[in-house]
C-alpha cells in the first residue's frame, strides 16, 4: 500500500486533479545557440499592430466559489489560477509550445564557471499599488517558495534546482544552480507579488490579490465572485476587454448551465466534456491540452510482451484517431510516448508522426514467429510439444464516475488488436483490486492514466524501482537519456536530449501510449483572436483578443 501511495500524486486513475501549465504549439522566442549560454529571452513584443478596436469589451466568466486561498503563490486549483493570471504576471512565462519567454524578468544568462544564472528584472513594471517591481520582490517570492511544501505550492517541486540566491541590486537577481537543468524556468514561472503587501498576509489569505497584470480587482465576495477592471498603468498595450466578471460557481455543471442560459460568454472546463455546444449558434469551442497521459502498460515479465516486436505490433494496430474520436469524444491528442509531441523540444522530430499500419504490424508478428491461424484468425507460436501457443492477453482497467469513458476505450482496443490476431480479454476491476494488481505486477497489460510532469521528467515512470514503474521495464540506455534530458539547459541541448529520449521511447515502447487528454473552452463567437489557452493561464494572451 505504501508503494501505491507514493504514486498517487501521478496516477490519475486514483485521483482526477486538473493538470497545470500544458503546452500547445508554436514558437516566438530566439534563444542563444552557444552551449555555454542559457537561453537569453527576447523582450515580449509590444503589439504596435494591435489597434485596440475590438467589438467585445466585457467578458463574463467563472471562478471557484470560496477558494482555499487567494494568495498567488499558494493557489493550486485551475479555476483560481486562471483568474489570478489576469492579475499577476509570472517572472518567466511559457509560450504555447512550453518554451520559456520573457515577462517581468526580461532576460537571463547562464555563467558556466560559477554555475549561476543572472536574471534581469524589467524596469518600469509597477504593481497595482503603484510601487515599482524590483529584484527584492522576486527574491521574496522565492523565499516563500523555498519554505513551502509541494502540496501547498505548485512551484515548490522545482526548488531543488537552486542552491542559493540573492538580489544583487534593484534589478538583478542571481541564482546558484544545484543542478544544470531547465527546471529553473519552471521554478521561475511563479506569479510576481509585492513584498510590501504580502509580508503580513497568511498563506490562506482571502485578501484581494495584488500583482502587475492587465487587470485589477475592483470587488470580491466569496459567493459573488470578482469584478476586474483595466490596469491603466500596465506596461504592455492594454487589451480591448475593459471589464471582466468572474462569477462564483460550484462545479463544471454550473459553468455549462450558466453558459447555456447566456450568463457567461467564456467558460473554461476543468474536466473532459463533450463538444456539446460546437454546433450551437454563436459559440466557438477551443481545446486546451492537459498533462493527463492515457497509456497501455505492458508487463515486461509477460512472455509475449517481452518481445519488442509484439509491443511494436500492438502500437501499430491501434487506431488512435478512432479511439480519441469515439472513446473520449474527440478530447485528446494522439501519443505513443509520455512526452507531448507539441513541445518545442520535439519540433521537427520524426517521432511527431503517430503510425497506424496494420499490415506492418502483421509483418512484425510474422517475423517474431507468431503466425496466423486462418481458421480462427488468431496468432500463435509453436510450443515445445508442438501445440499452438496463442497470444492471449488480459487487459485490466478501472472505471468509475470520472473515468466513465474507459469501457468504450477498452472495447476499441480489443477490436483493433483482434484485427491482427491478438486476443484480448478485458477485465474491469474495482479501484482496490486495480491498485493491488498494479502493485503486485499481477497483470498482462493495464490501461492507466498518469499526470505527467510539466518539465517532462519521466524518472517516476521508468526509473529503477520507481513508484510508477508498474510494467517493470528497466533499461540503462533509457535511464541515461532521461537523465540527460532532465539536466539539459540550453535550447540545443534540450532539442537533442528530448528528441533522442522520445525516439527511444517510441522504439522500445516501455509504454504503448494512446493520447493526452484535452479539456474544452466555450466562448461566444463574438470574442475573436483567442489563442494560447494554457492550462491555469487561459487568459495569457488576452491583450490580443477582440
Amino acid at each position: 500500500m505504501r508503494y501505491i501511495k507514493n504514486c498517487i500524486i501521478y496516477l490519475s486513475i486514483f485521483i482526477m486533479v486538473i493538470s497545470l501549465f500544458s503546452g500547445c504549439s508554436g514558437k516566438n522566442v530566439s534563444l542563444e545557440q552557444d552551449i555555454s549560454e542559457a537561453p537569453s529571452a527576447e523582450e515580449l513584443p509590444l503589439p504596435e499592430e494591435y489597434t485596440n478596436e475590438g467589438n467585445v469589451t466585457e467578458i463574463s466568466t467563472t471562478m471557484m466559489r470560496n477558494p482555499k486561498t487567494l494568495h498567488p503563490i499558494f493557489v493550486t486549483d485551475e479555476d483560481t489560477l486562471n483568474i489570478l493570471s489576469l492579475i499577476c504576471e509570472p517572472a518567466i512565462a511559457f509560450d504555447a509550445s512550453d518554451m520559456p519567454k520573457a515577462s517581468v524578468i526580461e532576460s537571463w544568462t547562464y555563467d558556466e564557471p560559477t554555475a549561476s544564472m543572472l536574471f534581469n528584472v524589467r524596469k518600469g513594471v509597477k504593481f497595482h499599488n503603484g510601487a515599482n517591481v524590483t529584484a527584492y520582490d522576486i527574491k521574496y517570492c522565492l523565499d516563500l517558495i523555498m519554505l513551502a511544501s509541494e502540496q501547498d505550492c505548485i512551484y515548490a517541486k522545482y526548488k531543488g534546482v537552486v542552491s542559493n540566491y540573492e538580489a544583487v541590486d534593484e534589478y538583478t537577481l542571481k541564482l546558484g544552480l544545484a543542478m544544470r537543468s531547465a527546471d529553473i524556468y519552471y521554478l521561475m514561472n511563479f506569479p510576481v507579488i509585492p513584498e510590501s503587501v504580502y509580508s503580513t498576509l497568511p498563506q490562506n489569505t482571502n485578501s484581494i490579490p495584488v500583482g502587475t497584470g492587465a487587470y485589477t480587482v475592483s470587488s470580491y465576495t466569496v459567493d459573488g465572485g470578482m469584478e476586474l477592471t483595466l490596469n491603466e498603468n500596465w506596461w504592455r498595450t492594454l487589451p480591448s476587454i475593459t471589464r471582466i466578471t468572474a462569477h462564483a460557481v460550484e462545479d463544471n455543471e454550473s459553468k455549462l448551465a450558466g453558459y447555456q442560459m447566456g450568463e457567461y460568454n467564456f467558460v473554461a472546463m476543468t474536466t473532459m466534456t463533450a463538444n456539446s455546444y460546437k454546433a450551437q449558434k454563436n459559440t466557438s469551442v477551443y481545446k486546451t491540452s492537459t498533462l493527463y497521459y492515457e497509456t497501455l502498460i505492458p508487463n515486461i515479465s509477460n512472455r509475449f510482451l517481452q518481445d519488442i516486436n509484439v509491443r511494436r505490433a500492438i502500437s501499430l494496430a491501434l487506431d488512435r484517431r478512432e479511439i480519441i474520436s469515439t472513446g473520449v469524444l474527440g478530447g485528446g491528442i494522439a501519443a505513443t510516448t509520455p512526452i507531448k509531441n507539441d513541445r518545442w523540444q520535439l519540433e521537427g522530430s520524426s517521432s511527431e508522426i503517430i503510425e497506424y499500419d496494420t499490415a506492418k504490424a502483421e509483418t512484425l508478428l510474422e517475423e517474431a514467429g507468431y503466425h496466423l491461424n486462418s481458421a480462427n484468425g488468431r496468432r500463435y507460436s509453436l510450443n515445445a510439444d508442438g501445440s499452438y501457443g496463442y497470444i492471449n492477453l488480459e487487459l485490466i482497467y478501472c472505471e468509475y464516475e470520472e473515468l466513465y469513458y474507459r469501457n468504450t476505450v477498452t472495447s476499441l482496443i480489443k477490436n483493433d488488436l483482434s484485427q491482427i490476431g491478438i486476443e484480448i480479454t478485458v477485465k474491469e476491476l474495482s479501484r482496490a483490486q486495480y491498485e493491488k494488481a498494479l502493485s503486485a505486477g499481477d497483470f498482462d497489460i493495464a490501461l492507466a492514466s498518469f499526470y505527467t510532469k510539466d518539465n517532462a521528467n519521466l524518472d517516476f515512470l521508468f526509473g529503477y524501482g520507481a513508484s510508477c514503474n508498474y510494467g517493470g521495464y528497466e533499461d540503462a540506455d533509457l535511464q541515461s537519456l532521461i537523465s540527460a534530458a532532465h539536466l539539459s539547459l540550453t535550447e540545443d541541448e534540450q532539442r537533442a536530449a528530448y528528441s533522442s529520449l522520445n525516439n527511444m521511447l517510441a522504439d522500445r515502447l516501455p509504454h504503448i501510449g494512446l493520447y493526452f487528454k484535452e479539456n474544452i473552452v466555450y466562448a461566444s463567437s463574438d470574442i475573436e483572436n483567442i489563442s494560447n489557452l494554457r492550462k491555469g493561464a487561459v487568459f495569457s494572451d488576452i491583450n490580443s483578443w477582440s
